[in-house]
């Protein structure tokens, strides 16, 4: 019930009640991943990256195989600076090597630590990807 509460408060546009309700649905089911993502993205919507950032690390902790979770961690911590991000995003490219998003968002993370050269061969395997 609180988790329906907490969808119908987002619609709303009511962020704060949201995550209100969501909160203490996870408090009920620690390890309900749906409603973990979606506190994650109310969070980050209402610039709680921190918050989002743990959240969607304690959703990736317990769905390790889903790259969803592994995509939604590793936006999480580049909203909120999380020193992990480039880790998560490392294990993403490995675990999901035909992914564009996991090839992209590792590159993201070389680029901005000033490794430009490596940056670009994960950059072309995303491209690659797509096309």
């Amino acid at each position: 019930a609180r988790f329906l509460t907490g969808q119908t408060k987002s619609a709303l546009g009511d962020r704060d009640a949201a995550i209100r309700e969501w909160r203490a649905a996870l408090a009920l089911q620690p390890n309900h991943t749906k409603l973990m993502a979606a506190l994650a993205v109310e969070y980050a919507k209402g610039g709680y990256y921190r918050d989002a950032a743990a959240v969607a690390k304690r959703a990736l902790a317990l769905k390790p195989e889903d790259a969803n979770f592994h995509f939604l961690a590793i936006k999480a911590c580049q909203d909120a600076q999380d020193a992990e991000g480039p880790a998560l995003a490392a294990r993403a490219v490995e675990k999901f090597p035909a992914s564009a998003r996991a090839n992209f968002e590792h590159a993201w993370f070389l680029q901005r630590a000033g490794k430009s050269a490596e940056s670009v061969v994960y950059l072309k395997k995303a491209t690659l990807a797509v096309a």
